[in-house]
């Protein structure tokens, strides 16, 4: 789930604010995951007009150093133009620094320039606790005025906290800033009335679950909600039953608070009304695994399942606790399809998305019912309790790319759902830094899509190492971005329920960080978004559910499910984007027209209709990257490093090709790494440095954050900063520096063109590793072989594509070529037939 809380409400009376207050101390006190405003809030940033310019103290308890908070920019400034300021926090307790920041009358544009802050309702707030620099944090983001005359108070709070993510010890301050927008016609505009708010119900209908991650049904009136620590919970009657359903809590590794470990799926079998069997996806330790499990009802007792029926389907690895998967659902086709994130760490740093040999980062699909055919392919239990459907895209027996795969690509696809009308799939798929996505698939899909991870992040190219051309790549229906808060995605449902017509053939979504709840209609030749205003709700969505009628259902992380009761005006509805960007372009907003429901469903117990030809249209191919930048480059450096030695050396993050018209203002760049290969022990400055600022960031594992800034601009070429990069070198070819630039406009806060060049730490291969996966083995040998009768490309660069074998470490007998012979010497040394490689070249 890797979500966090939500922002807090804009308009918030007296006595709600202290009980929201309230509820937030009694969670800090009772769990240690919940942080406060860890993604920030609004409305606390001492305006008069929101909570009666109330502050972050109004959660925060005193007592703390209260700490100097400081605007600086521009005090006079034209009508419409863009301009950049900076909020400093000095002193206080010092570890960690969060803001928020508004204008009088909500007057201009407030925009972040970096990933520090994020915009909800034009308010800027901090994305995450920052770190200091020193004694102080700084913040710069960009404003742009009015286009009449005014005088605009900008009010911003800063939280100098002790680190600890409670709601003690952290010091606040604020301050104001005016400002005159000059150079216009006339003074500010007479205020009209405010159009009548988009509305969805939403009827609470249970609450004291502790961390629901699925809402399901078994064919009758029930809901059963899974809890991520283990226990599967009943509704009934619009009641939760005392006693679980099932309780495997001694089994699950579900790991404390947000941790994306526990029990994650649920899916009863289509005859379960018969045979009673339902199904599981939950995480197991030592070592830590997904399993996929069948469970069994318990004979005379709807209501009790029972623990000792577990038959152990699928497991397979997962290298870190992260990045998960979980979603079950039967299809039409009464296979079981399983979703599975791409095994964590930043950036997918191994590629398991792009690997087809493993299951990590796919939709798979198993049949649980036949006895005939393939059985498992690359399962790690050991059970056989399964078969491969014999239309599987890679079914072709043992070996080579796991027969139980159906679509790849994916980061971590959290919920996914079949359209039990058309029968088409959708897939929502959390992001890495900067995109949410969600995926269609027609029902007359035969399976083999690859949605791109980790080549591309939405349509945006993240790491583009060793991808095929853009158009093998299935792209989203739609993507968005994370400037209105959001942080990772939670899938929903198409509603096909009878109770509210104007919702048929909207697919609903929201995101952990951002309770927002959008729809797509129209999809997928007309998709057009929805979005939402709604009364009431938990914190955190993290699932939806579907009852037996096929009304829809929302689970919030803070234990509450919340029924969807309909809508009232239509919210602000934006046609899905085109996927025309460039590969390092940001989707750009999107004209605003009125969505149009789509007609009323036959009912329920109806035959199922031949989906149209519509249904059946293809994702959009992603465009083929442009083959040379132009522009301005943002690049890492490459260095090379002697394999199996300790690295520790300096690498430059920098900019190059700035052209001398627009000098470049402002950049602000993330480094991602895999902290398995890689450590940095040191960011700064460079000793050339041009920048009128530059901080560094690199507290958090896996990624440095760094921001620059420059009043009198850049041009031509110029270091940013200067990274201290150590390694061991253990069994590591490659270890990739990966760029997101978050910030790139010129002195006037004007986006400037660029292009991002990932860098690397770039191990040599040792002599007979020609596969370059770090160790020599009779592989190599094969290859070497496979080579000479030229059945296997080859490559001079580090690393080599994959499947290509690499020339440089092949030559072990010393004549410069690469033959058998160097083969046999791999292959003497494997049955311990001593030779010259083998005593110095292993």
């Amino acid at each position: 789930m890797s979500k966090n809380h939500l922002f807090g409400w804009r308009w918030i009376g007296l006595s709600v604010l202290v009980a929201l207050c309230t509820g937030l101390y009694f969670l800090l006190q009772t769990s240690t995951s919940v942080h406060a405003s860890l993604n920030g809030r609004i409305g606390f940033s001492g305006n008069p007009a929101t909570n009666g310019g109330a502050t972050c103290t109004a959660c925060h308890a005193a007592g703390a150093p209260v700490p100097e908070v400081v605007l600086q920019g521009p005090a006079t400034v034209t009508v419409g133009s863009t301009n950049l300021y900076t909020l400093t926090i000095i002193g206080g307790p010092g570890q960690t620094a969060g803001l928020n920041i508004s204008t009088s009358n909500n007057r201009g544009t407030l925009s972040p320039t970096g990933p520090d802050m994020q915009t909800f309702l034009n308010e800027l707030t901090h994305s995450a606790p920052k770190p200091f620099n020193g004694s102080q944090a700084v913040f710069t983001f960009a404003w742009t005025a009015p286009s009449f005359n005014d005088t605009v108070i900008l009010y911003g709070a800063g939280n100098s906290s002790d680190g600890q993510q409670s709601l003690t010890g952290d010091g606040i301050g604020a301050t104001s800033l005016t400002i005159e927008v000059t150079g216009g016609e006339s003074g500010p505009p007479t205020a009209s009335p405010a159009p009548p708010p988009a509305t969805l119900g939403l009827s609470r209908i249970a609450g004291g679950l502790v961390q629901p991650t699925n809402i399901t049904h078994a064919g009758d009136s029930r809901l059963f909600v899974t809890e991520k620590e283990g226990r599967i919970r009943i509704i009934e009657d619009g009641a939760l039953l005392p006693t679980p359903f099932l309780n495997i809590s001694g089994r699950v590794t579900s790991g404390s608070g947000n941790a994306e470990t526990g029990l994650l799926g649920l899916a009863f079998h289509p005859n379960y009304a018969t045979n009673g069997f339902f199904y599981v996806n939950y995480t197991v330790s030592s070592p830590l695994r997904t399993r996929i499990s069948r469970f069994s009802v318990t004979a005379g007792n709807a209501n009790s399942a029972d623990p000792n029926s577990e038959l152990v389907l699928l497991e397979f690895s997962q290298p870190a606790s992260n990045h998960n998967g979980g979603q079950l659902h039967f299809g039409a086709d009464g296979y079981l399809y399983i979703a599975s994130g791409d095994g964590g760490g930043s950036g997918d740093p191994s590629n398991y998305g792009q690997n087809n040999n493993v299951l990590l980062g796919k939709i798979l699909r198993i049949d649980v019912d036949s006895t005939t055919g393939n059985g498992p392919d690359c399962d790690i239990s050991g059970s056989a309790n399964y078969r491969i459907p014999p239309g599987n895209p890679f079914a072709n027996g043992e070996g080579g790319p796991c027969d139980e795969i159906w679509a790849t690509g994916l980061r971590n696809p959290w919920r996914f759902s079949f359209d039990r009308l058309t029968r088409d799939l959708w897939i929502a798929d959390v992001g890495q830094n900067r995109f949410e996505e969600i995926n269609f698939v027609p029902a007359s899909s035969r399976g083999g899509e690859n949605y791109g991870w980790r080549c591309y992040e939405g349509v945006t190219a993240f790491n583009t190492t060793g991808c095929q051309p853009a158009s093998s790549y299935v792209a989203p229906i739609h993507v968005f971005d994370r400037s209105q808060g959001d942080c990772s995605i939670t899938g929903g449902y198409v509603y096909r329920g009878a109770a509210y017509p104007s919702l048929n053939g909207h697919y609903f979504y929201s995101d952990f960080c951002n309770k927002t709840i959008r729809s797509i209609s129209g999809a997928p030749a007309d998709a057009v978004v929805t979005v939402w205003i709604t009364g009431g709700g938990g914190s955190n969505p993290s699932t939806f559910g579907e009852d037996r009628d096929g009304e829809l259902y929302v689970g919030y992380f803070s234990g509450e499910i919340y029924r969807i009761t309909g809508a009232g005006v239509p919210g602000t509805s934006t046609p899905t984007p085109t996927v025309t960007q460039t590969a390092t372009s940001i989707p750009t907003d999107t004209p605003t027209f009125t969505a149009t429901p789509t007609a009323t469903p036959p009912p329920p117990d109806t035959a199922t209709p031949t989906p149209t030809a519509t249904a059946t249209n293809t994702a959009t191919p992603l465009p083929t990257p442009t083959a040379t930048p132009t522009g301005a480059i943002v690049r890492a450096e490459t260095v090379i490093a002697e394999p199996d030695q300790p690295f520790s050396g300096r690498v430059t993050v920098g900019v190059i090709n700035v052209p001398g018209g627009t000098p470049l203002g402002a950049v602000t760049v993330e480094v991602a790494y895999d902290p398995t290969q890689l450590s940095v022990v040191g960011c700064g400055p460079a000793a050339d440095n041009r920048f009128d600022s530059v901080l560094c960031n690199a507290g958090e594992t896996g990624v440095v954050r760094i921001s620059a800034l420059s009043t009198a601009g850049i041009t031509g070429d110029a270091v940013i900063a200067q990274l201290e990069l150590q390694s061991q070198g253990a069994e590591v070819t490659v270890a990739l520096l990966v760029l997101t630039v978050t910030t790139f406009v010129d002195t006037n806060a004007n986006p400037m063109v660029f292009s991002p060049q990932n860098g690397a730490v770039v191990f040599r291969c040792r002599s007979g590793d020609v596969d370059c996966d770090g160790a020599v083995a009779p592989r190599d040998a094969l290859f070497i072989i496979q080579y000479e009768q030229g059945r296997r490309p080859a490559s001079d660069t580090i690393p080599p594509p994959r499947g290509f074998l690499y020339l440089a470490a092949c030559d072990l007998d010393g004549d410069q070529i690469c033959t058998p012979e160097d083969a046999r010497l791999i292959l003497q040394c494997e049955i311990g037939v001593q030779n010259g490689f083998c005593d110095g070249g292993d």
